[in-house]
């Protein structure tokens, strides 16, 4: 299937520019005839003169708006690549989301809750709160290293190096 091409605004205003320029004319020379013919021709002119002009008005019409609903598809294209990187930026950062929030809100809701009843000298209830959407993770998150022998500083190690030889 072939894809129309829409001719370019500066095509489109020199066409427009170029109907105004033949309307123009035409007035004109329809302005000499109706005075060698009189009022009948002349009429008949103003006639002929106004559906040209309706005609040339409604091509300009149809093009603007076709040109303003491409410019439309665009800016709606734009507007989601722009929403879509700046997610993207977000989530790599770790900014926790809306959900996160809510759970961490919950969870809040819900210690405080444990807290009260524990102040006012009730036990807790056995039943565990039912667990919500994590909060968002940063990249490395912090993991436990095993404890370390002590290292030898380079003083120790020339030392060392030094007996050996």
């Amino acid at each position: 299937m072939k894809k129309l091409k829409t001719p370019s605004p500066a095509k489109t205003v020199a066409g427009i520019r170029e109907s105004a320029e033949q309307l123009w004319a035409t007035g004109i020379g329809a302005f000499a005839k109706a005075q060698e013919s009189g009022n009948k021709i002349f009429e008949t002119l103003v006639k002929e003169g106004d559906a040209l002009k309706k005609r040339t008005r409604q091509v300009a019409e149809e093009k603007v708006s076709g040109l303003a609903a491409q410019a439309g598809d665009a800016w709606g294209r734009v507007e989601q690549v722009v929403e879509q990187r700046v997610a993207q930026s977000i989530h790599s950062l770790g900014v926790p989301t809306r959900q996160d929030i809510e759970a961490l809100e919950a969870r809040v809701a819900e210690l405080s809750r444990l807290v009260k009843a524990h102040q006012a000298g009730a036990k807790a209830p056995a039943a565990k709160a039912p667990r919500t959407a994590r909060p968002a993770q940063s990249a490395n998150p912090a993991k436990p290293t095993a404890k370390r022998s002590a290292r030898k500083t380079p003083a120790t190690r020339s030392t060392a190096s030094k007996g050996a030889e």
